[in-house]
C-alpha cells in the first residue's frame, strides 16, 4: 500500500522533507529515495500507533490512534496541549523515527560482541544496535498512558 496521510502516515514524504529542511537535524534524509522515505514514514507510524497513549482515539473508526480526546502537560510547554489535532510532538517523533528507519536496517542482528573467551568464560564488550532513537522516545514520553507524565483530562 502506498503512503496515504491520515490513513497509514500522519506526513506526507514533502512535509517530512520540509520538517527536515527547516530543523536541520539530518541532512541525510533529503538525499534518499522517495520510496524509502515513503515506507518509513509507513513504518514510524506504525510504530507509533503501537504505543499505549493516553486519551482514546476520537472516533473508533479512525485507522490511526491521534487525534484523540483530552490533554496532555507538555513539561516544555509548561501548559495543557489538546489532542483532538496531531500533536506537534507526534509529528516530530514519526519524522525522527523515520529518519532512523531509513538509515538502519531494523530487522539486521542488534547485538554484536567484540571479543569472547570460553574456558574461563569472558566476554568484555556487547553492543546494542537501538531501534529506536532516544530522542523519539523522550519526544513521545509525556504523552503515553504509563510513561513518566501520565497526566491527561478528558474533556
Amino acid at each position: 500500500m502506498a503512503l496515504v496521510k491520515n490513513t497509514n502516515s500522519y506526513l506526507t514524504v514533502e512535509e517530512a522533507d520540509s520538517f527536515f529542511l527547516d530543523n536541520k537535524i539530518s541532512e541525510d534524509w533529503i538525499d534518499q529515495d522517495a520510496i524509502l522515505k515513503a515506507q518509513a514514514l509507513v513504518t514510524a507510524t506504525s510504530i507509533l500507533d503501537d504505543r499505549s497513549w493516553i486519551g482514546v482515539a476520537v472516533d473508533a473508526s479512525q485507522p490511526l490512534a491521534f487525534p484523540r480526546t483530552g490533554f496532555y502537560f507538555d513539561p516544555k510547554m509548561g501548559m495543557e496541549v489538546n489532542m483532538n489535532v496531531v500533536p506537534k510532538r507526534v509529528l516530530t517523533a514519526l519524522c525522527l523515527l523515520a529518519d532512523h528507519i531509513a538509515k538502519n536496517d531494523l530487522f539486521a542482528a542488534t547485538d554484536t560482541v567484540d571479543s569472547i573467551t570460553v574456558g574461563p568464560i569472558s566476554l568484555n564488550t556487547i553492543k546494542t544496535k537501538s531501534t529506536q532513537p532516544p530522542s523519539f522516545i523522550m519526544t513521545i514520553q509525556p504523552m503515553l498512558a504509563h510513561g513518566r507524565n501520565a497526566w491527561w483530562r478528558a474533556n
